[in-house]
């Protein structure tokens, strides 16, 4: 997975071993052309969590979100990179880690209130794990994503956000949160194809299968359907697709991957071109 070197982050010197490379698969989001709203990242690998802390320290990171579980279908998708118990301690080259504090905050979200210390320093990070969110697929909760960019979004940015591999779930829920932040403050609406192209410009596959892209319509119409903006008889057509194509993937009881296909036969079209590429070409 290709890290785009003008908007990744790059790490400072320490004084130790671990701390001597500046390379990190992370890119900033500067999505208000002044400072950075997020960090995209892949998450920690054996061989990265230290460098991960160092970012966290570095950027004075106050929330980090979690779109991933550790295991997910057998599979290890990311490193246990910080203390999952009350009270428990990690280490991490000169990084110390502290769980002052765990709760759930609602069913597949639970929150934690992380102490970092270093070179006798300390700082405090709030880390929020939605561990229900299945990879290359979609939740069937809608509007929880907004909920969990909500409490994030109450921390100073930049707020670190990441997945397995930092582009999928993670593309989703920050693609979400910039449309939302869009439509409320612009008159003009984007499309969201305009959105997403304008994220890969900032990280490689941002978005990464076409159920996501549906996804995050799918959020925007409850939203909207929420407060009353539309009503509900607009949307029935496009819903009852929406359902069908989750639907047939279920059932298909196989990868995402093999199965979008067949799901996408239905009234709802996606202009697959965004999907061609992993990035659109500098300007």
């Amino acid at each position: 997975m290709v890290c785009f070197d003008h908007t990744r982050v790059t790490l400072q010197s320490g004084d130790s071993l671990e701390e001597t490379g500046d390379y990190i698969h992370a890119n900033y989001l500067h999505l208000d052309k002044t400072k950075a709203n997020y960090i995209a990242c892949q998450a920690p690998l054996p061989t990265t969590i230290c460098d991960f802390w160092r970012m966290i320290w570095q950027e004075n990171v106050q929330a980090i979100v979690m779109l991933c579980d550790i295991i997910e279908c057998g599979k290890k998708k990311c490193e246990e990179y910080f203390p999952t118990a009350s009270n428990r301690m990690m280490s991490f080259g000169n990084f110390s880690l502290t769980s002052q504090k765990q709760y759930e905050i609602e069913k597949g979200l639970r929150g934690n209130e992380i102490e970092i210390m270093y070179k006798n320093e300390t700082k405090k990070v709030m880390h929020f794990h939605w561990y229900s969110w299945p990879d290359k697929g979609v939740p069937d909760n809608y509007l929880m994503c907004l909920r969990v960019m909500n409490k994030a979004m109450v921390c100073k940015p930049p707020i670190v956000v990441h997945c397995s591999a930092g582009v999928g779930r993670t593309g989703t829920i920050v693609t979400i949160d910039y449309l939302m932040c869009k439509l409320q403050k612009e008159s003009t609406t984007p499309t969201l194809k305009s959105i997403v192209l304008e994220l890969r410009d900032c990280r490689h596959k941002f978005v990464q299968v076409d159920l996501q892209y549906l996804y995050i319509h799918r959020v925007i119409l409850s939203y909207a359907l929420q407060k009353g903006i539309i009503n509900g008889e607009s949307a029935v057509l496009w819903l009852e697709d929406y359902n069908a194509a989750v639907h047939r993937l279920a059932d298909a009881d196989t990868s995402v991957k093999k199965a979008r296909k067949p799901a996408l036969k239905s009234r709802i079209m996606l202009n697959k071109s965004i999907y061609d590429t992993g990035s659109v070409k500098k300007k």
